[in-house]
């Protein structure tokens, strides 16, 4: 059981792992497609899977934009679920597009700002990313997604860049950020109000707990639950 904890800072949220399915309940969670949430009253990422997709090579399509459409309205109701938009990294024209065409069905759809240089952040481009998507899409929430940045060189930046999108969005959050206890502190430095990675399980799954306390590490389910905990005791209550 591990309901003591469920008041605690949430700001890391665990991407799903179907065999820390039941610990996480306790936890804000993030769910990529085509995995199937739980639901409680947590809140909830459901992330479209298109960095999975971009990884393999294959593209976003209309039969893909489809199926994800139909899994999301599902949960579109809930006011504690976010949908986020199929977005294709470095192509901010065909991920407005999709977005535009997914907004027809999820209109409380959320959607993702990407960085399309490598090792530098272009400014530019992201502030014409929160204008467009914030004219567009409902203020509850946006993402950035964490390709090629480095948040120890890039942290005035990236804050600047959080900054910008709470200007105009309630919930600022970042994929793929938060790898090590350090590193989840910088990130919420920024100002952003939550980060998700596998990183808590990949490394149970290696045998490191993130609190370098290994007398109460046992096996991948309990390692994993201590560095999910560590992550997020870690960060000051919002």
């Amino acid at each position: 059981m591990i309901t003591k904890w469920c008041c605690m800072n949430n700001f890391y949220f665990p991407a799903h792992h179907e065999k820390l399915r039941d610990q996480n309940l306790e936890f804000n969670r993030l769910y990529a497609y085509p995995s199937v949430p739980s639901i409680n009253d947590k809140k909830i990422i459901l992330d479209s899977g298109a960095f999975h997709m971009h990884k393999a090579r294959k593209k976003i399509d209309s039969a893909y934009v489809g199926a994800l459409v139909k899994h999301y309205k599902k949960y579109q109701h809930l006011e504690n679920v976010y949908c986020i938009a199929a977005d294709t990294p470095k192509n901010f024209n065909k991920s407005l597009e999709i977005t535009r065409l997914m907004l027809q069905s999820i209109p409380l759809l959320c959607p993702v700002l990407h960085n399309p240089k490598k090792h530098k952040i272009d400014l530019f481009s992201i502030k014409k990313q929160i204008k467009a998507y914030a004219a567009l899409c409902s203020n509850r929430f946006i993402a950035l997604s964490n390709n090629s940045l480095d948040i120890y060189r890039d942290f005035e930046s990236i804050k600047h860049c959080v900054q910008l999108a709470k200007n105009e969005f309630r919930h600022v959050h970042i994929f793929g950020a938060g790898y090590t206890a350090d590193e989840v502190k910088k990130w919420q430095e920024t100002g952003a109000d939550s980060v998700d990675s596998i990183g808590y399980y990949t490394d149970a799954s290696s045998g490191v707990a993130l609190d370098g306390d290994y007398s109460k590490a046992r096996g991948f389910l309990e390692l994993s639950l201590k560095n999910l905990l560590e992550l997020n005791r870690l960060c000051k209550k919002n």
